[in-house]
């Protein structure tokens, strides 16, 4: 990549890569600020699990990296910082506990979703560039935030969500 220009796929790659890398570290910070406010434990439990798991995830990075003889440029994750702040606002702007932990699900969701198709991504170019060690690294990254996904999913409907209901039904 050459005057902040994508050439070819690995180019591509490799934007994606820097671009995910930051905003991993991003979030890191911005979920450690957030847990604060969780009331839900098995909610808190899981932000916790997400925190140390985006911190391997910023290593395999690191990795991912090393096998490309690539920099690791500050690139800016213009999609991860909207939805962080997205995240941020949610948070002030509920006025029940129940409800700001059935926001901050729905806000850390948000960016699993951008990262799981970003990842995918990355694994797809990855392997039809034949860096299969690259696509390994980043296939771990993957499979770590659909499970992340799965298991915000569950707590929603079977905890957060039913107790910001009652909310909204005045029980």
């Amino acid at each position: 990549m050459k005057d902040n220009k994508i050439f070819d796929l690995t180019d591509l790659m490799v934007e994606q890569l820097q671009e995910l890398y930051n905003g991993e570290k991003q979030l890191v910070k911005a979920l450690q600020k957030i847990k604060t406010n969780i009331t839900e434990p098995k909610l808190l439990e899981a932000v916790e699990k997400h925190i140390a798991t985006n911190e391997d995830q910023i290593m395999r990075l690191k990795r991912a990296f090393d096998i490309l003889y690539v920099k690791q440029k500050k690139k800016e994750a213009e999609v991860i910082e909207a939805l962080i702040s997205r995240l941020k606002s949610l948070v002030k702007m509920s006025a029940d506990p129940e409800v700001m932990d059935a926001a901050i699900i729905t806000a850390i969701q948000h960016v699993n979703h951008y990262e799981i198709a970003s990842y995918g991504a990355i694994c797809t170019y990855a392997n039809m560039l034949g860096q299969y060690p690259l696509g390994a690294i980043i296939h771990e990254n993957l499979e770590e935030e659909k499970n992340m996904d799965k298991k915000l999913a569950i707590i929603a409907e079977e905890v957060v969500n039913r107790k910001a209901q009652m909310i909204s039904q005045g029980d």
